[in-house]
């Protein structure tokens, strides 16, 4: 009797690890899933006209895991103005081991991917809000895509990143290397949100917020 009970305790085990095995998977899918339609959302962002104390504001940015992203449309939601998504026509893969590996090989052969999308009549824009997250302790090339693209010359770019240990000042040389006639600014690390609005105070983005 001992011995059944044993073996039925066993397969009661056995039985609840499965079950809560298949939850976790669930649950794991939910996040991916939720990460995708937050994604699809971001695409729907519209440029529109907002000005601010006589200025135009764009918060511009690209996001892989969607930290970035969220410290976009915190501090889109503080300032205003308006939001783009910089997107690339290849989605980088799902995998972060996939992902580090493709961002080492265009920063080492100085690869350029090509973009989704431009945005329209930038040269309306008096500052440009630029997110990132830092790859190889710079910004990942389609930031440098985006440089590309765009006509920078006299505006006033504030470089924001979200980062897992890199410092955020080697991505300011680099861009200001890629735009010299732009006026980028130092920048800000966002991985803790509740520093935002300290940093848009002191760089006077927040004057004026409606």
């Amino acid at each position: 009797m001992k011995k059944l009970m044993m073996i039925l305790l066993a397969l009661l085990i056995v039985a609840v690890g499965a079950v809560a095995w298949k939850w976790e998977s669930v649950v794991g899918w939910l996040n991916t899933s939720r990460a995708r339609v937050d994604a699809t959302a971001a695409e729907k962002d519209v440029l529109g006209t907002t000005a601010k104390n006589g200025k135009k504001i764009l918060v511009a940015y690209f996001s892989w895991g969607g930290n970035t992203r969220a410290a976009a449309r915190a501090i889109h939601e503080k300032i205003g103005g308006d939001i783009f998504e910089i997107r690339t026509e290849t989605p980088y893969p799902a995998g972060y081991s996939d992902t580090v590996a493709q961002a080492k090989k265009e920063k080492a052969e100085n690869i350029h991917p090509p973009l989704t999308a431009s945005v329209p009549d930038i040269g309306d824009y008096d500052l440009i809000l630029l997110g990132y997250p830092i790859w190889w302790f710079v910004e990942p090339m389609p930031i440098r895509s985006f440089l590309d693209a765009h006509n920078l010359d006299g505006k006033t770019i504030l470089p924001f990143a979200t980062s897992g240990g890199s410092s955020i000042q080697k991505s300011v040389e680099s861009l200001r290397a890629s735009a010299p006639k732009a006026d980028i600014r130092d920048g800000h690390l966002c991985n803790v949100t509740s520093s935002i609005d300290a940093w848009l105070e002191d760089v006077g983005a927040m004057t004026g917020r409606r």
